[in-house]
């Protein structure tokens, strides 16, 4: 089984004001952004022009129970891998201890599904269809 490390998801206090900062000052480009009911938050995927990395901002609204603290360091949301054998990877991990906190969710293209590692950071486990 392999894990692919992708990308990091960060949370951030206004999406906003993150998206003028990363994308008009740093020249990423939007890639996809979304609200989720599920966690009651929004987010965005950017991409490095140089080197094609990608990095996640998400915003979570009050009370939600993904915002958690947010002082100077304590923003890192999610880790991301992605995986070539989704349900295989997702009853592994589940099998080793490490059960899905949320998900698994399908958007026709995206299969994904977070646990945690064992002090408590969220990591995404994700496929990608190669068509829709």
């Amino acid at each position: 089984m392999r894990f692919t490390f992708s990308y990091t998801g960060i949370r951030v206090r206004d999406l906003e004001r993150s998206l003028r900062f990363y994308r008009d000052l740093l020249g990423m480009k939007v890639l996809r952004r979304s609200k989720d009911a599920d966690t009651r938050g929004e987010w965005a995927i950017l991409e490095s022009e140089a080197g094609g990395q990608t990095l996640e901002i998400n915003w979570y609204e009050e009370g939600s129970p993904f915002g958690g603290p947010y002082g100077v360091g304590e923003a890192v949301d999610h880790l991301a891998f992605r995986v070539d054998e989704f349900d295989a990877a997702v009853a592994y991990l589940s099998a080793a201890g490490h059960p899905t906190v949320l998900g698994p969710t399908d958007d026709g293209r995206y299969r994904v599904a977070y646990v945690e590692d064992p002090d408590g950071i969220t990591v995404e486990i994700f496929h990608v269809r190669d068509r829709l």
